[in-house]
């Protein structure tokens, strides 16, 4: 579902910023 991808586009970009 669209919220479903929304929430791990957003777990995904937390995890790229900790990654800096």
């Amino acid at each position: 579902s669209p919220q479903v991808n929304l929430a791990w586009k957003q777990r995904l970009q937390i995890a790229l910023d900790a990654a800096q």
